[in-house]
């Protein structure tokens, strides 16, 4: 019946889901135990421990104090490194809670589209932790920079922006602010072909102010 078939589709999915899970922890870790030292990683880690500890974001006076120029990651970039580094300070486990917290966002988002957009779920999710570690520059995720929590949420803004734009928005805003500040360049080409298409004076104050706020 259409039923059990049902069943047995879920079932295998959550089986190679957990696969999946199994594999990539382990790859993950080995990559985490063998990756070399980064003074960003240093950088991004230690501000961002102190941001969540103190409210200052600051990696070392040496490096300009809370706010440098030599910060270029925000929040939303290391929170599972910093979680797994208050827990453990351990930095391989930091390491690979921050690849957590990446696969967990993507995951989040994936959730939210499958359901907004009526998708096929199982292949979706399955993808998605494999699509991860796809992308070259995947191990910036282990050393807590920015690129790949700002990207997954800039993407999701872009795709959620004409059903649901004041969240479009607000996801914009973290992971231009949150996460990587050259992603403004990204938004002001997305949002210029907006302003072309829409003509409309009132859309875009609105926006102003939603992004205001977020900010």
């Amino acid at each position: 019946s259409f039923k059990s078939k049902n069943r047995i589709i879920n079932f295998i999915s959550i089986l190679l889901f957990f696969t999946q899970f199994f594999y990539l922890y382990d790859y993950v870790k080995t990559k985490s135990l063998r990756i070399p030292s980064f003074i960003d990683e240093y950088i991004t880690l230690t501000s961002n421990v102190n941001f969540f500890k103190h409210l200052n974001f600051n990696a070392g006076d040496f490096l300009g104090g809370n706010y440098s120029v030599e910060i270029t990651s925000g929040p939303i970039s290391s929170l599972g490194s910093v979680i797994g580094w208050i827990s453990t300070e351990n930095l391989v486990i930091a390491r690979m809670a921050n690849f957590l917290w990446v696969y967990i966002l993507q995951l989040i988002f994936l959730v939210i589209i499958i359901k907004k957009f009526k998708l096929e779920k199982n292949f979706l999710i399955l993808f998605s932790g494999f699509s991860l570690i796809l992308i070259p520059w995947w191990q910036g995720s282990l050393y807590s920079i920015g690129e790949i929590p700002s990207s997954i949420l800039f993407v999701n803004a872009v795709i959620l922006f004409y059903r649901f734009r004041k969240l479009s928005l607000v996801l914009f805003c973290l992971s231009i602010f949150y996460g990587k500040i050259l992603n403004l360049v990204l938004f002001g080409g997305f949002y210029f072909f907006v302003i072309l298409k829409e003509k409309n004076v009132k859309n875009i104050l609105k926006d102003f102010i939603i992004f205001l706020l977020t900010y």
